[in-house]
């Protein structure tokens, strides 16, 4: 499983697949544009399709040059990896902090003024 070629297989999969459980949840709220811009559901829709098509682009890439591919070995292990991951992983663990600490004190209400244009009560 070391190889670039079926990372970059599983990348893609799993790219499309979030891509389009992203725009499935996203087509749930309005995506058109009203006199206040756009619906809350068109953003979310529109990186959901960009994640989908640039997945499937890597999955066209790496059927095309998948003898190269097939060569080139990922080291999971290595240090610069092991960096990238911990600060990943610590830049999730901060914000995660920092959003669960805003709802506890009840600063997290998330007031941005458009909830009145949409009938909607905030969270």
């Amino acid at each position: 499983m070391n190889n670039m070629a079926v990372c970059n297989y599983i990348v893609g999969v799993l790219g499309a697949v979030i891509g389009g459980l992203i725009m499935q949840a996203a087509a749930a709220f309005p995506l058109e544009f009203t006199e206040n811009g756009p619906g809350p559901g068109f953003w979310p829709f529109t990186l959901g399709a960009v994640l989908g098509a640039v997945s499937v682009l890597l999955l066209l890439y790496t059927f095309v040059n998948k003898t190269d591919l097939h060569g080139v070995k990922v080291q999971l292990s290595s240090t610069g990896n092991k960096r990238v991951l911990f600060n990943d992983g610590l830049c999730c663990c901060v914000l995660c902090a920092h959003q669960h600490s805003r709802l506890l004190s009840g600063s997290g209400t998330y007031d941005c003024g458009c909830y009145a244009s949409y009938g909607l009560s905030q969270l």
